[in-house]
């Protein structure tokens, strides 16, 4: 009776396992079909270079380390290279990353499930850039636009550009997020609100 309890538990253990890795290759392979939903064009890195980058993630999945909590959900990072980083970021229903841009990285984005709301927006005028926080928000907000990402859709955030991702719904919502540039680290975040 214990053998089967404990048969049955490594059993759902490796079905569980395999899900896990089923679910990040199909996140990852879903980049290749991203080109035939882009939902806003840019001048970020082409299809093939993203290409080429998602094989040598494939080829080294070990190098995915362990989830970060935030407020908003976690991110894990599934591969880290010179200049590239690859992650997985899983918003939790109803909440939303902060208002962000950063200085030295772009971010390309491809949405696994869920839907995204993002807003973007061009920096504000630079006579304004040491004035009162308030009317900094309200310039930025007044250029703002909203895009609707939906599953295989994808978006390139060039870098400077502000940016937040909102999940209006009630599942999770995750994208993989390509970071490339001269410095894609955490401490490259200028936040302007949560």
């Amino acid at each position: 009776m214990i053998w089967m309890h404990i048969a049955t538990s490594v059993a759902n253990l490796g079905v569980s396992l395999t899900r896990h890795i089923c679910t990040k290759k199909r996140v990852l392979t879903a980049t290749f079909y991203a080109g035939r939903n882009q939902v806003r064009r840019g001048t970020g890195p082409g299809i093939h270079t993203l290409k080429s980058l998602l094989r040598k993630v494939m080829q080294n999945k070990d190098s995915s380390q362990f989830a970060v909590q935030r407020d908003w959900g976690f991110y894990d990072i599934l591969a880290n290279f010179k200049s590239m980083k690859v992650k997985e970021l899983v918003v939790s229903p109803n909440s939303c990353m902060s208002f962000q841009r950063h200085k030295h990285r772009s971010e390309f984005w491809i949405v696994e499930s869920g839907i995204a709301r993002v807003i973007l927006a061009n920096d504000f005028p630079e006579s304004c850039s040491k004035g009162d926080l308030n009317r900094r928000q309200e310039l930025i907000e007044r250029a703002a636009r909203t895009v609707i990402l939906h599953k295989h859709d994808h978006l390139h955030v060039p870098k400077g550009e502000w940016h937040q991702v909102l999940n209006p719904s009630h599942v999770p919502l995750h994208i993989v997020e390509i970071q490339y540039g001269e410095f894609c680290d955490e401490v490259d975040i200028e936040r302007l609100y949560q």
